[in-house]
């Protein structure tokens, strides 16, 4: 691998792990200080807020990119209609929390927390298209710092309701800082009109993200319904260890993107192959690694089956990614939509099914199930290539390949 690509590979694995590992570390204070079970309880406030704040987005991160890119004249009058449209989805927010039977008092600073993450992610297209992207890693690294900070400062009398309190406080700060450093603190930069248009247009890529986010925590939410806090937090942790190792995969793909947009079928095929040749061995010392900071750092101990189907969940996507690409590339977003809706419906069926009788470890094979279920349909609905198309050759960028 040349140097270039060296460390264009450094800089994307820096980047795709930044957010599952700064999530893993606050795992780790709070477990350690308040408890597993108080860390499941958290667990499921954080899933009724981050999906209600999904809701509000409503994709508007690539749909705004997008209209930035055609019109950059219009910048600011697009981002402000588009923040005052999906500003009504918000109320979502407060109707969910209540409808879920959470206490008033905890309900409305979930709202607060769910307000600040409309806040801070209506800034991501602006962080996109402006490039500002180590200001955006800057905030995430002192939000977990002052997030870590608080729990340790706070100590085993960390409650819930204690630990909600600090989310909220951490993400208004958060949305505050990137308020002031994009300049739009000033109360006439929010206003826009109402436009349903708007809405209509972010839809496509609400499918996209949502269907996705949604196939990644689905066993989650089913985990949260039927088993108890306890199993929430160790299920969470353990999940939160299996998305830190599929990061990897992206960042294994990056410095071969280009080519794979070019390629053609048979290409394409051939570097799917070589990950998923790479994807074993890393997966599986992935793995051992997660039940190294399980036993060691958490204190969570597991059966080895469970291991196994947490092997199970993370080697597909090492195999699926490249196809993923080609559909993006081809303007086959549907497919992607559809084989997200597979694994969704497979995973809830089989959490469901065998979560209540087997604990987290049918939880994990569910999510294993699922995670191939998204590959297969990618698979059956990639084009076939034709037997003459050698457009470009296959790289070998990939490390061990």
């Amino acid at each position: 691998m040349t140097r270039g690509r060296l460390a264009r590979t450094a800089w994307s694995v820096g980047n795709g792990l930044a957010l599952p590992a700064t999530g893993a570390l606050v795992s780790l204070a709070a477990v350690r200080v308040a408890g597993v079970e108080t860390w499941g309880g958290l667990v499921g406030a954080m899933l009724l807020v981050q999906l209600t704040a999904q809701i509000a987005d409503l994709g508007s991160r690539d749909a705004l990119v997008r209209a930035f890119s055609r019109d950059p004249a219009s910048i600011r009058a697009t981002w402000q209609t588009s923040v005052t449209s999906r500003a009504v989805l918000l109320a979502f927010g407060p109707v969910t929390f209540l409808a879920a039977g959470v206490p008033p008092d905890r309900a409305a600073w979930m709202t607060a927390w769910l307000v600040a993450l409309y806040v801070a992610r209506s800034h991501e297209a602006l962080v996109a298209y402006r490039r500002r992207f180590g200001f955006a890693v800057g905030l995430e690294l002192a939000a977990t710092a002052a997030t870590v900070g608080a729990v340790l400062g706070i100590g085993p009398a960390l409650g819930v309701d204690g630990l909600v309190v600090v989310f909220a406080v951490i993400a208004l700060g958060r949305a505050a800082a990137t308020v002031v450093a994009f300049g739009l603190f000033k109360p006439w930069a929010w206003i826009g009109r109402f436009d349903i248009a708007e809405l209509r247009r972010c839809v496509p890529f609400f499918a996209l993200t949502f269907s996705g986010a949604l196939g990644s925590r689905i066993d989650l939410y089913v985990v949260a319904a039927l088993l108890s806090a306890a199993d929430l937090g160790r299920y969470q942790v353990l999940t939160g260890l299996v998305l830190l190792i599929q990061a990897l995969a992206p960042a294994v793909i990056a410095p071969v993107l280009p080519v794979l947009y070019r390629a053609g079928g048979r290409i394409g095929d051939r570097i799917a192959a070589r990950l998923i040749v790479v994807g074993v061995p890393l997966t599986a010392s992935g793995i051992v690694g997660a039940w190294l900071v399980l036993v060691w750092l958490y204190g969570i101990e597991l059966p080895p089956s469970v291991l196994i189907a947490a092997w199970l969940a993370t080697l597909p996507v090492f195999a699926y990614l490249p196809l993923v690409y080609r559909a993006y590339r081809d303007g086959r977003e549907r497919t992607v939509v559809l084989a997200n809706v597979g694994g969704i419906g497979v995973t809830l069926f089989g959490t469901v099914m065998l979560a209540p009788t087997m604990g987290i470890g049918g939880a994990v094979l569910a999510a294993a199930a699922g995670q191939l279920t998204v590959g297969g349909v990618l698979v059956v609905a990639r084009p076939r290539a034709a037997p003459s198309d050698h457009r470009v050759e296959a790289p070998s960028a990939l490390p061990g390949a």
